[in-house]
């Protein structure tokens, strides 16, 4: 048995115990690449006009499933210590049809997998786990046909699987209006470059999580692609223009990776003492969790930054806050965390995606929540939680199968002690490291 403050201990294969963070955690951190930079970069480093090799790219449940799905249209590729190596098809369409792809949980390498398809020599066939199967994906089948492809549901209409068939008399100007996840509409503006037009995208309405299309228009120029933006007088986004044009090949740096880096920012800003940079991330990145860093400094924690990346120091009690999480969904799930360590009322909204993630994340936080003993409150698109939770009464987590609740819950075990979470390898799905650098931040300095 370990002593309390070492981090973590294996339970039963299915259970991990969190112990609390008798030390701070100092330094610094390297996080693995981006899984939303590196699920675009495999998108378009399968289309590009050469091998691309992606730097520091992510190997997790997620982007494996994307390139082995790669792999079966005939897209190879091989890694290396800090690199994956992507090869084209050579000649004719991008893939090669005819395939039958399982993304397991992926959303993401999913929705990019079915636009993907649409430049095949033929149908795919496109599945997942059972989980996916009941996550929309009917308004990307949607804005598929309207592009030209074909979508047959192979089970449950409107629902995995089924079979894309490639675009035959393309449509270049496409409307899009409210939509379930961006993901949608990313995954088109990847493909765009290789559709015989390019492909015009005009919004109707404001997109949901617009800071991900910003963040896939950033992925397009760091590989030669230089879209037409238009916006609104607010900033937001009216019309998207994506030639046809070249993908450039070459080398390619995946940025560290904003969303696993909240769960170091949130333990920092937690655990007395502690003063943590995360390596490799500039705090101009754009990707979309950054804005977690700014809400935790404004719950109390410390802007922390040096030359080598950005990070959080601890400065005392956190306290409650009111935040609209509408561009970044997934890191409210920590905030939402450490609100229950947190002094007063914080409410949180936005999160209408949280409902159709790898689990109903709402729920999923308010029922675990309320187990550590906080008011705690939701509605369709907002919690609102009461901290901080009193004593350590011992509580198991059950993240329902959700790496992000996982991870979320443990940054509280380090400040509250005594709690389990169950099924912890679900954070495989994003972040294979996890437990592994949870317990070298854990360990004494030497």
């Amino acid at each position: 048995m370990i002593a309390v403050g070492d981090g973590v201990r294996r339970m039963k294969r299915d259970e991990r115990w969190i112990a609390y963070a008798s030390r701070p955690f100092l330094g610094s951190i390297r996080l693995d690449g981006s899984k939303s930079l590196t699920n675009r970069a495999l998108i378009l480093a399968a289309i590009a006009d050469g091998p691309s090799e992606l730097i520091g790219a992510l190997a997790s449940d997620d982007t494996c499933a994307l390139t082995n799905a790669l792999a079966a249209c005939d897209v190879s590729s091989s890694a290396e210590e800090n690199s994956l190596r992507i090869t084209p098809r050579v000649g004719g369409a991008p893939l090669r049809g005819g395939a039958r792809v399982n993304l397991g949980d992926g959303g993401t390498p999913t929705r990019f997998m079915m636009a993907l398809a649409a430049l095949a020599d033929a149908p795919i066939e496109i599945d997942g786990s059972r989980r996916m199967r009941e996550r929309p994906v009917a308004e990307g089948a949607a804005l598929l046909r309207e592009v030209g492809a074909d979508v047959a549901w192979l089970g449950k209409s409107d629902s995995l699987p089924l079979r894309v068939s490639p675009v035959q008399q393309q449509a270049k100007n496409i409307r899009v209006g409210k939509t379930a996840s961006s993901q949608f509409v990313s995954a088109l503006m990847l493909i765009a470059p290789k559709l015989p037009q390019g492909l015009a995208l005009e919004f109707t309405e404001p997109l949901t999580s617009e800071s991900y299309i910003d963040l896939t228009l950033v992925a397009l120029e760091e590989w030669g692609v230089h879209p037409t933006v238009d916006r609104h007088e607010d900033g937001t986004l009216a019309r998207i223009v994506i030639e046809s044009s070249r993908i450039q090949g070459g080398v390619h740096h995946i940025e560290a990776d904003a969303s696993s880096a909240v769960y170091w920012w949130g333990a920092a800003a937690i655990i007395p003492g502690s003063q943590l940079i995360v390596e490799g991330l500039p705090s101009t990145s754009h990707q979309p969790d950054m804005a977690v860093r700014e809400a935790i400094i404004r719950m109390g924690g410390v802007r922390h930054e040096t030359d080598q990346g950005c990070g959080i120091a601890f400065s005392g009690d956190l306290h409650g806050i009111e935040v609209d999480a509408s561009t970044w969904p997934d890191g409210a799930v920590l905030l939402a965390a450490l609100a229950a360590a947190a002094h007063g009322v914080t409410r949180i909204s936005g999160l209408h995606t949280l409902r159709v993630k790898e689990s109903d994340r709402i729920a999923a936080l308010e029922n675990n929540i309320r187990l550590l003993g906080c008011p705690v409150r939701s509605g369709d698109d907002w919690i609102e939680i009461v901290g901080p939770c009193a004593g350590e009464f011992a509580v198991t987590i059950d993240p329902r199968n959700d790496h992000r609740i996982a991870m979320a819950f443990t940054v509280l075990g380090l400040r509250r002690s005594n709690l389990t979470i169950r099924d912890p390898s679900c954070v495989e799905k994003s972040y294979p490291r996890f437990w592994d650098d949870l317990r070298s931040l854990s360990e004494p300095t030497q």
